[in-house]
């Protein structure tokens, strides 16, 4: 249908109408093919998996929907909760707990496989399952799935933090890691999000990184490791970061770009602030209830902004920075004080 068969006042967005009208001046011909039937256009072993998911959300609908309803509910749950942005949320509590040196070593990590995993999807192009057979779609993710972002970053990070885990409590650290991994992959294949072999491609890519930066950590004589909060490490992931946004701009790499841009102030921060790497109760308290006011205050201005504007994703890549500076600069105001008050730790 051409633009101008339609009366501007009838699109959802009037004032855009001349732009699109614009652009289908512009349009050229594309090539199309047909496919009587999506699921044979699928390489081969994601076909074999499409069976298993129909055959598996079937079984479970025929169980009880409440059984689905509250198996989904629970997944989708715990799936929000391993997001990038609650683990920015809670890098207090990481560098409380470990250290802001070992914070930055954690965030480069998690940051360097989510940038490759990205580019890697884009070369691969893989659907997510729904994109087969949209009967079976019970998620809103989109785009490619292969290999899977969410289970490499929650593989790395395990793999890090374990390395930081007292001896005794190793054991039960691993008990749980298991059994939210095993929920994590039921939930997202269930859902229709992800394939198992692109859950298999992210846990092995996770464990190479957490497996290559723990033997980083073993290999080093002192006990601290400041290369991951120097400037210029991150200023070149942030030029990298830069690169990819410029080849593919899209929502996923503006959000990982505003991540490194974040951890790019947090590492000036720390050079200016003092030697002491952890947290204090107070500082971390305090970090702790400005990040949960920066997320009632994002959430409540999400609710207002159009989705389809870009006001939208500029809340969501602005809010990545100041969560992640919010510690660095609580830990600088308490330790300036000290300073003045001639307090020392």
């Amino acid at each position: 249908m051409q633009p101008k068969a339609v009366p501007i006042n009838e699109y959802r967005y009037p004032s855009q109408w001349p732009l699109v009208q614009e652009m289908y001046s512009h349009a050229s011909n594309q090539p199309l093919q047909f496919v009587d039937n999506l699921i044979d256009a699928a390489p081969k072993i994601h076909q074999i998996e499409l069976g298993w998911l129909s055959s598996a959300q079937d079984m479970m609908a025929q169980a009880s929907k409440s059984v689905l309803d509250v198996v989904l509910f629970g997944g989708r749950i715990l799936y929000v909760l391993v997001q990038p942005l609650f683990l920015i949320a809670f890098l207090p509590l990481f560098i409380w707990l470990w250290g802001r040196h070992f914070t930055a070593q954690l965030m480069f990590a998690v940051t360097a496989t989510s940038l490759f995993i990205l580019v890697a999807k884009q070369g691969f192009g893989f659907p997510v399952p729904h994109a087969y057979l949209p009967s079976i779609n019970y998620t809103e993710r989109s785009g490619y799935s292969f290999p899977d972002l969410l289970i490499a970053n929650w593989v790395s990070i395990s793999a890090i933090v374990i390395s930081q885990i007292q001896a005794r409590y190793r054991a039960a650290f691993i008990t749980v890691f298991v059994v939210i991994s095993f929920i994590l992959v039921f939930y997202q294949f269930i859902s229709g999000g992800a394939f198992l072999s692109d859950m298999l491609a992210g846990a092995f890519l996770g464990s190479l990184v957490g497996w290559h930066f723990i033997r980083h950590a073993l290999s080093l004589a002192v006990s601290e490791d400041y290369t991951f909060t120097r400037t210029r490490v991150w200023f070149i992931l942030t030029a990298v970061a830069v690169a990819l946004a410029f080849i593919w701009p899209f929502p996923s790499f503006l959000s990982w770009l505003a991540l490194c841009l974040g951890m790019l102030l947090f590492a000036l921060a720390s050079s200016v602030c003092s030697p002491r790497s952890k947290m204090c109760l107070r500082e971390l308290l305090t970090s702790l209830f400005i990040i949960l006011g920066v997320l009632l205050t994002y959430f409540q201005l999400e609710a207002v902004v159009s989705h389809s504007g870009i006001g939208s994703l500029l809340l969501h890549i602005l809010v990545i920075p100041v969560l992640i500076i919010v510690p660095a600069v609580v830990m600088i105001l308490f330790r300036k004080r000290e300073s003045a008050s001639g307090v020392k730790r």
